[in-house]
């Protein structure tokens, strides 16, 4: 098992933004970086679809995100190199925000979960294609929290039906893109080659 530097990284990041903002700068940095469709669209502040999944509402939030960012680095970082880990996760959650602001109007949205459930995505990929790999994990620790991550994470602390309809749209969103993603990365021309000497 190989250290997730990047699932790591991300985690530090998240939690470095969420302490000094809401220690020293009153929330100014949630404000600045939240998505908000009206700022976006009227005052063209798109950098809001990127920043957005780096912040988190409260502790049990990013508690939550963070977990679930380490076992999806726990499980998949090493298969899919560093690299391609962070471009899909940032992928899942700025196509994810991009599509969220012209279909609602939220007055605040944060959060890195479309990028996990992007990660998620190329994890059931790489189950289907790798026999060996969905044996070996199903059952582990990472792989059981992920499975009540995406479930609890879909029902809990919502306040209307409305948030449930939001929330299911953004994790399917972002499930999908990480689906779409792991396809195409498992068709890139080295691993073709590598197919076709092997025959």
């Amino acid at each position: 098992m190989k250290y997730p530097k990047i699932a790591v990284f991300l985690i530090i990041v998240f939690f470095s933004i969420f302490l000094v903002d809401t220690f020293f700068l009153n929330g100014l940095l949630l404000q600045w970086g939240t998505l908000n469709n009206e700022k976006v669209f009227l005052n063209n502040q798109w950098w809001r679809v990127i920043t957005a999944p780096l912040f988190h509402f409260g502790v049990i939030h990013i508690f939550a995100n963070s977990l679930a960012t380490y076992c999806t680095g726990i499980l998949i970082e090493s298969k899919i190199k560093s690299t391609w880990f962070l471009l899909i996760f940032m992928v899942s959650n700025t196509l994810e925000r991009i599509i969220f602001v012209f279909i609602f109007s939220p007055g605040s949205s944060v959060g890195s979960s479309p990028g996990i459930f992007g990660l998620i995505g190329v994890i059931v990929i790489y189950c289907i294609r790798n026999k060996s790999f969905f044996i070996e994990h199903i059952k582990s620790r990472e792989m059981e929290y992920l499975i009540g991550y995406g479930i609890l994470g879909n029902i809990l602390f919502v306040n209307s039906l409305v948030d449930i309809i939001e929330r299911l749209f953004v994790h399917a969103v972002g499930f999908i893109i990480g689906v779409m993603l792991g396809v195409i990365l498992n068709l890139t021309p080295k691993e073709k080659i590598l197919k076709n000497t092997s025959v």
